[in-house]
């Protein structure tokens, strides 16, 4: 108070000095203004403050104080005795947000009654790493988009996560926040084991890539318990995701929200040690104790609502099937993991395919244009396969804006996205069909023969019926012969069962007027034959109809 008046008389006494510091003169007389006001306290600070002290220990003002008191538990003035300023400011009994978490765990109440409090007091040493789960989803997103299906195992194990990041901050917090985690996060038991040699291994720039990228076995060997298969070292990514997962789920749970899918836009917790203080100081109070003096409590249903209005606003659990690990949208396909079965799968999941419609004969002359629209289709696939078009887009329309080699596909007008699939089939039957390699399709180690007598029956039945099998026997054989994508040993079984089992598993059902056409007589495998024709003789039997359509 002293200071600030001589401030004042300081001020007043300097009324003509120009601050505008125009000219060398102005600035002088600043300076030496600034001088004349603070040298009084630089001559003996210790006494000044001293004075200040004293001049507190007397305010009573501070002890009626509304904010003070609420922020420093003031219970009553302080006394004149008082030496110093921290004890003018502290109550004994000091309350910070350990004491909530103290009091509650001490005296739980019902967990029904505050489910959120009991989760938030079970969480509370894990919210670090609760918040860490939006940065490291984004960093598997980042990487996901960059490799999955672009980049070998071989070639991933031998780059480093440094040379991926190179100075790109996102990916750098992303890594940054995985470290953190790996440094304290627990394995999951009912995964599969991380690999022994990766158990110890701190996380450097030098750590290959393939560590990031998340791997999981559970689409090879869903007879096996997790917990007994082996992995790669993708297997640590598949944990650190699922350790937060369960992390998160449990902190959220209580809260009884919708589930979400992990791979959507998730909005962290609002959560800070600050925001922790003011509710703990907005929340307590202190009961009489019958000894004497008082105990501090507080008001639980405030926390809670904080905790569900503010800290978890917005945040939703997530989906926490294991089968989700495997998925395409988290579990990275390497190169040497893709099948075209799968890609073909994962097309019907975004635009459900279909055969094509009835009266459509794709067919080819030129084995030039037929190899053209095959490629095109592949690429129509693909692009599909990653989100693009719509299942009405007319193939016409995708070649025009995506792909320009369907221009070349005869009937694009009615065929649309639905039709890729089939489409992809007959014109690879077609390739075959025109091509000089057609004597030894696929270059099998042997082919089967049929004897001459069974084969008569192709003789008897019409060219859309020879046509007809010749693409069903190559679409099977494409399928679980050519990419081994059969369910188990199919040697020595007939060949219309085993093309019964294909349409189950297959998601291509035939029209109404195929299988009217399979059991008409212009088509029709005689019954006594239907035990004959095995497996095996399904290249055999396509060569033989591809020689009586080519006469």
């Amino acid at each position: 108070k002293q200071w600030y008046q001589r401030r004042v008389r300081v001020a007043r006494s300097m009324e003509r000095t120009n601050y505008n510091c125009f000219e060398k003169r102005d600035r002088d007389d600043v300076e030496k203004a600034f001088v004349r006001s603070v040298s009084d306290l630089t001559k003996n600070p210790k006494a000044h403050v001293a004075n200040a002290r004293s001049e507190i220990e007397r305010d009573q003002n501070l002890a009626s104080n509304a904010l003070l008191r609420q922020l420093r538990e003031i219970e009553s003035a302080p006394s004149a005795s008082l030496k110093s300023c921290p004890e003018v400011w502290m109550n004994g009994q000091y309350i910070d947000y350990t004491s909530l978490l103290a009091v509650w765990r001490n005296n739980p109440l019902p967990v029904e009654d505050y489910p959120m409090v009991h989760a938030f007091s079970n969480s509370f040493n894990n919210i670090h790493l609760i918040m860490e789960l939006p940065a490291v989803l984004n960093f598997h997103r980042t990487l996901h988009g960059m490799f999955s299906c672009r980049i070998s195992y071989k070639r991933a194990r031998e780059m480093t996560i440094g040379e991926v990041i190179q100075g790109n901050l996102p990916l750098q917090q992303g890594f940054d926040a995985w470290k953190r985690v790996w440094a304290e996060i627990g394995m999951s038991k009912k995964l599969p084991a991380v690999p022994e040699d990766w158990q110890e291994k701190d996380i450097t720039m030098e750590t290959p890539l393939t560590v990031f990228l998340p791997d999981c076995p559970v689409h090879l060997h869903k007879d096996k318990p997790l917990s007994e298969l082996s992995a790669r070292e993708g297997i640590i990514s598949v944990h650190i995701i699922a350790g937060l997962i369960e992390l998160h789920n449990a902190l959220i749970g209580p809260a009884n929200r919708e589930v979400k899918d992990p791979w959507d836009r998730l909005l962290p917790i609002s959560f800070s040690r600050d925001k922790l203080v003011m509710i703990t100081l907005n929340s307590h109070y202190y009961l009489p104790s019958r000894a004497g003096g008082s105990t501090v409590a507080f008001d639980f249903t405030t926390v809670e609502d904080w905790i569900l209005s503010d800290m978890l606003a917005g945040v939703y659990p997530l989906s926490d099937k294991l089968s989700n690990y495997s998925d395409e949208r988290i579990r990275v396909t390497y190169k040497e993991d893709m099948s075209w079965p799968s890609v073909c799968a994962r097309v019907h999941e975004s635009v459900p395919q279909q055969r094509l419609p009835p009266g459509t004969d794709i067919s080819f002359t030129d084995l030039q244009v037929a190899q053209r629209c095959k490629d095109a289709l592949v690429e129509a696939i693909f692009l599909t396969r990653s989100g693009i078009g719509k299942g009405d887009m007319n193939l016409e329309t995708l070649g025009k804006e995506h792909v320009p080699g369907l221009r070349d596909l005869p009937y694009t007008v009615e065929l649309n996205m639905t039709h890729l699939v089939d489409a992809w089939h007959i014109c690879f039957n077609e390739i075959y069909r025109l091509s000089h390699i057609a004597d030894t399709p696929f270059n099998p180690p042997n082919i089967v023969e049929l004897p001459e007598d069974i084969l008569a029956w192709t003789e008897d039945i019409s060219k859309a019926g020879r046509r007809h099998w010749m693409i069903e026997l190559h679409r099977v054989y494409v399928d679980w012969g050519y990419f081994n994508a059969a369910p188990g040993p199919l040697e020595g079984l007939p060949f219309l069962e085993v093309l019964d089992y294909y349409r189950d598993f297959n998601f291509l059902e035939p029209t109404p007027e195929q299988l009217d056409l399979e059991q008409s007589s212009q088509a029709r495998i005689p019954k006594s034959l239907e035990n004959e024709i095995l497996w095996e003789h399904c290249l055999f039997l396509w060569k033989a109809l591809r020689k009586l359509d080519m006469a």
